[in-house]
């Protein structure tokens, strides 16, 4: 049985902007990793990054597309600590 992470990712997008979220980030701890010729973007989780940015053009919104070197709290803290923090991770 396979989850399907595209549509999940929308329908993550389009439940979180119903509720008033407009500044929406979809934090990643690959995206800023040097691969070296490795590919850390297995499949579902490309899934995951088109749902996510299918269901932000759906519902008119920017993209927040952040990695989350070097780790996923320091990730989070500097999405936080930003001056237009997102109301949704």
């Amino acid at each position: 049985v396979l989850a399907d992470d595209r549509a999940a990712g929308r329908s993550a997008i389009a439940r979180l902007a119903a509720l008033g979220h407009r500044r929406i980030a979809y934090l990643d701890p690959f995206l800023e990793r040097p691969t070296r010729g490795i590919d850390l973007m297995h499949a579902s989780r490309r899934e995951r990054v088109a749902g996510y940015r299918e269901g932000m053009r759906q519902a008119g919104l920017p993209e927040r597309t952040v990695g989350a070197a070097p780790s996923f709290a320091a990730g989070v803290a500097a999405l936080l600590a930003a001056p237009a923090a997102p109301t949704a991770i």
